[in-house]
C-alpha cells in the first residue's frame, strides 16, 4: 500500500511538472512571437503613431508620411520644421505630396505616381 501511495505522488508530481513545463513552453512561444513581430516591423523615432512614418518587415515605407528637419540634410529647415508630407506605398512616393518652405508655408503641391511626379 505504502508502494502505491508513492507511486500515484510521484506520478501526481511528474504531471504536474510536465503541465507547468508545457505551458511555460506556450508563453516563451507567444514571447517569441511577439519580440520577432516588433524586430520586423521597425518605426522611426519620429513615430507620432503606429499610422504615421511607418516601415513594414521588408524595410519599406509604407502610408502617411511626415518628413522633418531633423530627417534631411538641409540646414535650412529647424530639427521640427515639416519639410514635406504625402503617402508612401512600397517605399514609393504616392498621390499628393506637400512641400515646405524652411519658415512653414507650402512651398508647391506635388503629385506622384509610382514614386514618379505627375505633370
Amino acid at each position: 500500500m505504502k508502494i502505491s501511495l508513492r507511486i500515484i505522488c510521484l506520478f501526481t508530481m511528474l504531471s504536474i511538472v510536465s503541465c507547468s513545463n508545457e505551458q511555460k513552453a506556450k508563453d516563451d512561444s507567444l514571447i517569441s512571437d511577439t519580440s520577432k513581430k516588433q524586430d520586423t516591423v521597425k518605426k522611426n523615432p519620429e513615430n507620432f503613431s503606429s499610422e504615421l512614418n511607418f516601415i513594414d518587415a521588408k524595410g519599406n515605407r509604407q502610408g502617411k508620411w511626415v518628413i522633418y528637419g531633423k530627417m534631411v540634410q538641409d540646414k535650412k529647415y529647424n530639427d521640427l520644421s515639416k519639410v514635406e508630407e504625402g503617402t508612401y506605398k512600397d517605399n514609393l512616393k504616392e498621390g499628393e505630396w506637400i512641400e515646405y518652405n524652411p519658415e512653414g508655408s507650402v512651398k508647391r503641391k506635388v503629385n506622384y505616381l509610382n514614386g514618379k511626379e505627375v505633370k
